[in-house]
């Protein structure tokens, strides 16, 4: 239920803040657009608590895409970053390495800046798939390590949201 409900706020704040709501055309072929669903899971050392500090990350999922190449609907993450992150504020980036159902690969370049559950994020492709193309992200975070965040903190949480490529 969380989950169907974290994906519907993400559809919702993507559609307000202007993400996705071009739709794909034969004319967005030419430079390349993905809308995608996200769903996965990750971890984060050292656990974050209240204090913001350098903690490094990764985390794992798969795409669900609506794409202008016709031959992408899917795909899966694999993610690794860093920078300082606490249990209501976050500024860090990360490098998403996607393998499309296709056969293709797309590497993401992002920089996220989380307030509470939610991570906003924005970037570029930099090689493959779609390079050169802006991202714009939004995923939210649960755990059910949430209490530990005023203790020994939150090492680990699922993942949900959206991404914007073109």
């Amino acid at each position: 239920m969380l989950r169907r409900l974290a994906a519907a706020v993400a559809g919702i704040v993507l559609a307000g803040a202007g993400l996705g709501a071009a739709p794909l055309t034969a004319a967005a072929a030419d430079s390349g657009q993905a809308l995608c669903g996200f769903n996965g899971a990750g971890t984060v050392a050292p656990p974050v608590n209240y204090q913001e500090r350098a903690v490094t990350y990764q985390f794992t999922g798969t795409l669900s895409c609506l794409s202008s190449d016709s031959t992408l609907n899917s795909g899966k993450v694999t993610a690794l970053g860093s920078g300082s992150i606490g249990c209501f504020r976050g500024d860090h980036s990360a490098v998403l390495q996607v393998a499309w159902n296709n056969g293709k690969s797309s590497t993401l370049k992002l920089h996220f800046t989380d307030v509470l559950a939610a991570l906003v994020g924005n970037g570029t492709v930099s090689e493959g798939e779609f390079a050169g193309e802006t991202v714009n992200g939004l995923m939210f975070f649960y755990s059910p390590e949430a209490l530990n965040c005023a203790q020994v903190g939150i090492g680990a949480a699922s993942l949900s949201g959206g991404f914007q490529i073109g």
